[in-house]
């Protein structure tokens, strides 16, 4: 009877010591394992090297290279009258003109005042071979005191005629004209075909209180391309 109570009580020890082991390594041994330890990709650590709160360095940007600047035109444009004078009529002034509500402010003006020492003005400029072009606005001066004037403009290159137009009152003429190759000397003539070129009809004529046909009119802006 003793043995049996023995046995029993041996039986029961060891069914409690299995007990307890089974509740240690069943509940607290997940615990007790030591957690993974996240990469620095997916915690977001900086890398190695790197200073907290510091930003990362960055390669400079390269500086910008400024923009080749356009060349400069070879073609150059001057104004007639800023050109050597080789001729000018007396009645010629150089300065502005107002054609057609227009300011020209570089003109060759043709006026006279009670008669004209010459019916037709003249002026020549010297090219020196160096343009290849000219061009102009011919006109009736804007306060003309005789509206019903018609003017004649002509050019000349080298003492050859090159174009004739005509103009009146409030209508302009443009003109654009190709110069020879290597053209030295350019001639502009305007004129009115009704101006008395006598100075005795001409003070007669304005002591009658008639008309001596003087000119208003005006190369505005005369222009060379080289």
């Amino acid at each position: 009877m003793f043995g049996v109570v023995a046995a029993l009580t041996v039986i029961g020890l060891v069914a409690d010591l299995m007990g307890i082991v089974s509740f240690v390594t069943g509940k607290n041994g997940p615990e007790l394992a030591a957690p993974a330890s996240p990469s620095a990709e997916a915690t977001g650590s900086p890398a190695l090297g790197a200073t907290i709160g510091t930003p990362l360095p960055t390669s400079p940007e390269p500086e910008a290279t400024p923009e080749q600047s356009a060349s400069p035109p070879t073609a150059e444009t001057v104004y007639a009258t800023d050109l050597d004078l080789l001729n000018q009529a007396s009645d010629i002034d150089v300065g502005s003109a107002e054609i057609r509500g227009e300011h020209y402010g570089h003109s060759v003006v043709y006026r006279c005042s009670l008669y004209c020492d010459s019916p037709r003005g003249v002026v020549e400029f010297n090219l020196g071979g160096r343009y290849k072009t000219f061009e102009v606005t011919v006109g009736v001066l804007d306060d003309a005191q005789d509206a019903d004037q018609v003017g004649y403009f002509e050019v000349f290159v080298d003492g050859s005629p090159v174009k004739k137009v005509s103009a009146t009152l409030g209508k302009p003429t443009s003109m654009k004209i190709d110069l020879p190759p290597d053209a030295v000397r350019l001639k502009l003539l305007a004129y009115r075909t009704d101006t008395v070129d006598s100075p005795l009809k001409a003070g007669a004529n304005v002591a009658g209180g008639r008309s001596n046909g003087l000119p208003e009119l005006a190369w505005g802006d005369p222009r060379l391309t080289a």
